[in-house]
């Protein structure tokens, strides 16, 4: 009996040097990003009117002079229309349509204007007419008297805009405002570039790959709906939570103009304008564990109603993706009960662990199990049986640490039930690179010291 007594203190003991084991930490962040600069704009439509003619001529009934109309596109494609008036022929019948030598039939007349049925692309021209004929009908008191030819010419952006040539109205009563530049700038991507970023490691940090995250879309127009992707990925060996945010790098009103967007699968991650206080504080784009990625779907919208105050104009964005580790030292305090607290560091070393601050599920973000081991299935289902209160934190979680999983089992020894064929989960003294190796050590000393108790107990009962 006195040998029994001895194990259950020396148990007693280790028990207790268990509770007050402590861990402290100090942290060293270390931050890494990488960003690229592009700039968004918006496109312009402008025409301009070139008139061929002979100038001022002496006119007599029914003869017919040489008047070309030419209608130059300077810009985006576009739709055109062309009203022709005349000044100066009071008390005299007005130049019917029939006179106006209409040179396609491509220019159905509506109302005051001649639309042009076929859109006219960039650095292209039509001509309305090429001569004009006078009345027949003019007599002599419209001699000696001048009149002029007025052209008025409007366009409107081909691209989201649809007219109907079959309806009075075929424009829909768009208002058309003034062109407030007399020469347009084409501002148009190059070439359509894929745009990548990947965290490779601790000193490669976050690498990036392609020039134009949002370049693709320049030169934009009311009513674009535009798309396209960023593929984020993770190549090192433990977990990492993603940032992003914008910076502009000029005042312009067409930040807050346009809508944009980032989803990643059917999870909206942001929306709002390109100049908001979120954007411009960071917006999480998720965990990835090692070796996991995903593609950031973004979209820019441009209203439908955008006047000509923002045709040509541009701004320039700093799009900056990154992250955040920490280097963590982890010296560990060892004591006794009652009495002055000696403090022996049993070991000390510096690791990168991921830091974080929003959990989100858009990403995989299983754990790898370096650290970490997973429930069995009828561990759980014995844990259920026991039914006991100090045990259902542990049915919560699918994956425990190694200091919980000894914790459950030094607790289930305790409550009478064996665990010794679950012991093989937990890695041998040694093996295992954190600090919780001391720890373990005493946590599998103390169940196969409780595991010898049961059997001298029986013993015992048996000589008894």
């Amino acid at each position: 009996m006195e040998n029994y007594r001895n194990i259950f203190m020396f148990i007693v003991s280790l028990m207790v040097l268990n509770l007050f084991t402590v861990t402290t930490y100090a942290n060293d962040t270390t931050d890494y990003e990488v960003d690229v600069i592009n700039t968004v704009s918006v496109g312009d439509i402008q025409i301009g009117i070139e008139q061929y003619s002979n100038g001022t001529q002496l006119v007599v009934p029914n003869q017919t002079i040489s008047q070309t109309i030419r209608i130059r596109n300077l810009a985006r494609p576009a739709w055109i229309r062309v009203k022709v008036e005349y000044q100066g022929l009071t008390g005299v019948s007005e130049i019917e349509d029939s006179s106006v030598g209409i040179t396609s039939e491509n220019w159905i007349k509506c109302g005051e204007y001649y639309y042009h049925t076929k859109s006219m692309d960039s650095a292209s021209y039509i001509d309305l007419c090429n001569s004009i004929t006078i009345p027949e009908k003019w007599d002599s008191s419209g001699s000696g008297k001048r009149f002029n030819v007025i052209i008025t010419a409007d366009a409107v952006q081909k691209r989201n805009f649809s007219p109907n040539f079959n309806s009075s109205d075929p424009w829909f009563g768009t208002v058309i405002e003034t062109s407030i530049y007399n020469k347009y700038t084409d501002t148009m991507a190059a070439s359509k570039q894929s745009f990548q970023v990947v965290f490779e490691d601790g000193t490669q940090g976050l690498v990036r790959t392609g020039e134009n995250f949002l370049g693709n879309f320049n030169d934009m127009m009311p009513g674009d709906v535009v798309t396209d992707k960023v593929r984020v990925a993770n190549n090192y060996s433990e977990p990492i939570e993603l940032h992003f945010r914008a910076e502009s790098l000029m005042n312009s009103s067409l930040l807050g103009a346009i809508e944009f967007s980032i989803c990643i699968g059917d999870v909206v991650v942001y929306s709002g304008t390109l100049d908001s206080a979120a954007i411009k504080s960071g917006v999480s784009l998720g965990k990835y564990s090692k070796g996991s990625s995903a593609d950031l779907i973004y979209t820019l919208v441009v209203p439908s109603d955008m006047g000509n105050n923002y045709a040509q104009s541009e701004a320039s964005v700093k799009w900056i993706f990154y992250t955040a580790l920490s280097k963590v030292t982890e010296p560990t305090k060892g004591s006794g009960g009652g009495g002055d607290k000696e403090e022996s560091t049993i070991s000390q070393r510096e690791k990168e662990v991921p830091t974080s601050s929003v959990e989100t599920t858009v990403v995989n973000t299983e754990p790898t199990g370096e650290d970490l081991i997973k429930m069995p299935d009828d561990l759980i289902a014995r844990i259920r049986e026991i039914n006991d209160e100090r045990l259902k934190p542990y049915l919560d979680k699918e994956y425990l640490t190694l200091k919980e999983f000894a914790e459950l089992l030094f607790l289930l020894e305790g409550l009478g039930f064996p665990t010794s064929e679950y012991t093989y989960l937990l890695p041998k003294t040694g093996d295992t690179s954190d600090n919780t190796s001391a720890y373990l050590f005493v946590m599998i000393f103390s169940l196969v010291a409780l595991s010898a108790l049961a059997v001298m107990r029986r013993r015992l009962k048996e000589k008894s």
